[in-house]
């Protein structure tokens, strides 16, 4: 049904692991997994293969997706999961669907103690990104919730594949400091908020300026509280 364009002498993708077809990516990080116990230095070192989260991230080109990869390090050291990174290529003419995976390992307090996580990634184009949930499904672990991270500006809301994807996600982050458009993207969020029910939204940009939004809402509950505080009695001593 698809091509696999992603043998062809135009794409490589050295940061995204190993090309294998759909069918084959859970035997290969099993097989990744146990590559990376035998490489172990000593019995101590603890490799656990555990995840706490699907975390989908949706991008719109490679160097947007390539750029994520390297932003996983750090949050990964926190956040255990498995990763998805799915680059959609609605401007090619060719449907296909080529994918990579790679176990990647980084070390806590000393090489004695290191944690691992799963990424796999799909590059999709053509009628095939209309699918690419149902594509990913598959994919994901079982009985663990799925954030969907969206990189760049919110899709129109009748998007069939962003359809396909908030419909398997329980939550969708969004990050409005890129926003061409913020005034039109924004109210395309406070949109999507009402219509999907079943999944939460989060605005990492919104997040950042928590401090902030802290600090006024004291500011405001005391200016509010202000008619209403008993003040001391000053006397004047002659």
């Amino acid at each position: 049904m698809t091509n696999d364009t992603a043998r062809g002498p135009g794409i490589r993708l050295p940061w995204a692991g190993k090309l294998v077809r759909i069918e084959e990516v859970e035997a290969t990080l099993t097989s990744l997994w146990s590559m990376s116990l035998d490489n172990l230095r000593t019995g101590a070192n603890v490799n656990v293969r555990t995840s706490v989260l699907n975390l989908v991230i949706c991008a719109p080109d490679l160097e947007t997706a390539a750029h994520a990869s390297k932003v996983l390090r750090d949050l990964a050291s926190t956040h255990l999961a498995r990763v998805s990174i799915l680059v959609l290529d609605s401007n090619e003419a060719t449907s296909s669907v080529s994918a990579w995976v790679t176990l990647r390992c980084f070390s806590m307090i000393s090489d004695l103690m290191r944690h691992c996580f799963e990424q796999t990634t799909l590059l999709a184009s053509g009628g095939a990104v209309r699918a690419v949930g149902n594509i990913l499904q598959p994919i994901l672990k079982p009985d663990l919730p799925i954030y969907l991270w969206w990189l760049g500006d919110p899709p129109d809301l009748q998007d069939p594949a962003f359809q396909n994807l908030i419909e398997l996600s329980n939550r969708a982050i969004f990050d409005s400091t890129g926003f061409l458009n913020p005034e039109e993207h924004i109210r395309t969020l406070a949109s999507l908020s009402s219509a999907a029910t079943n999944s939460a939204l989060s605005d990492l940009n919104w997040g950042r300026i928590t401090p902030w939004r802290t600090l006024v809402s004291m500011y405001l509950c005391s200016v509010a509280a202000w008619p209403y505080q008993r003040w001391p009695e000053w006397t004047l001593d002659t």
